[in-house]
């Protein structure tokens, strides 16, 4: 019999209804087995991300996945290429909007202070550094996806518009409009350390084909930490050169589980998993679009004044691709 063939757009629909579940309490795993349960006519999900998880590659866009082998053995090597972007799709459940607004969501600060007070502390200490130009706030509206938005257009070389969201808690997330991500270091460790409040960052870049570089990272600051970097702890897992390196460095914290640092494959030390888990115990919920901006607002501060030489600007796809939907 012939194998069924799954189109991109299937399997993250798919993905989409994992989500659903996830917000009931259920695990990836669980999810996935719920998902292959009520659909037996779709890919078994849960199947696919084991593989894909167990690093033998991803599933190509609409190519064949053969139920008829056993589970446990390796995909054959004469089937049809698997693909890196199949991967990705594959991990969005792990994603802050589902990946649709990357890079400007694969790093993510967080402050545990006041709105007003973490946009007044960042525009006081720009506007005193020399050659820094003028800056403006403004509150803007609407859901996450839009707010973010407003971060456009990203830029090389020197970053212009920087969002402070509120949270369901007591975190005040940040982002900027770098054309690579945020720059989470340099700015939520020095406003953790003049607010005397905690900091975070929090990086999941998705892995890379060959050598691109994949991350799950997680730093905590605060005006108890190291006396220049302001870092209490950090742990984390990065793709270099193709090749994954563990670390960490500071007190562990409580809430972790270091008995997995200890895995055989390095990538899998530190999780996308793990990295949410750790900042729920922090009452921080990472990859949930609701728990950002519940009043439907932020503010997003705006450098003005003279460019810096070699500036060059890149549109949000995400945010077009949105909008013709």
């Amino acid at each position: 019999m012939r194998a069924k063939r799954y189109s991109a757009e299937q399997i993250v629909a798919e993905l989409r209804e994992a989500e659903k579940l996830q917000a009931q309490g259920l695990t990836i795993p669980q999810s996935c087995k719920r998902l292959g349960d009520q659909r037996p006519d779709l890919l078994p999900l849960a199947d696919q991300v084991r593989r894909l998880e167990g690093g033998r590659g991803a599933a190509a866009e609409h190519a064949p996945w053969d139920h008829s082998r056993p589970r446990a053995r390796a995909p054959n090597p004469c089937q049809q290429p698997l693909l890196d972007h199949q991967a990705r799709i594959c991990r969005l459940m792990n994603t802050l909007l589902r990946g649709e607004l990357d890079p400007v969501t694969r790093e993510i600060g967080f402050l545990a202070a006041p709105l007003e007070a973490a946009v007044a502390q960042f525009v006081e200490w720009q506007s005193g550094l020399r050659g820094s130009g003028g800056y403006t706030t403004r509150r803007v509206s609407g859901e996450l996806r839009s707010l973010l938005c407003a971060l456009e257009p990203l830029t090389s070389v020197q970053r212009e518009r920087f969002l402070f969201v509120p949270t369901r808690s007591r975190w005040v997330a940040y982002l900027d409009n770098g054309h690579q991500g945020t720059d989470v270091f340099s700015v939520v460790s020095l406003l953790a350390e003049d607010l005397r409040c905690r900091g975070i960052r929090a990086v999941a870049t998705p892995d890379g084909p060959r050598d691109k570089g994949g991350a799950v990272i997680l730093e905590l600051y605060g005006p108890t930490g190291e006396a220049t970097l302001h870092t209490i702890r950090a742990v984390g897992v990065a793709k270099e050169g193709g090749r994954w390196d563990f670390w960490e460095s500071g007190d562990r914290q409580p809430f972790e589980q270091p008995h997995r640092y200890e895995a055989t494959r390095v990538r899998d030390r530190f999780t996308p998993e793990m990295l949410k888990e750790y900042l729920a115990k922090l009452d921080i919920e990472l990859f949930d679009e609701r728990f950002y901006a519940p009043q439907g607002e932020a503010i997003l501060v705006e450098r003005s004044g003279r460019r810096a030489r070699g500036v060059e600007e890149f549109p949000l796809v995400g945010c077009h691709a949105s909008a013709a939907r």
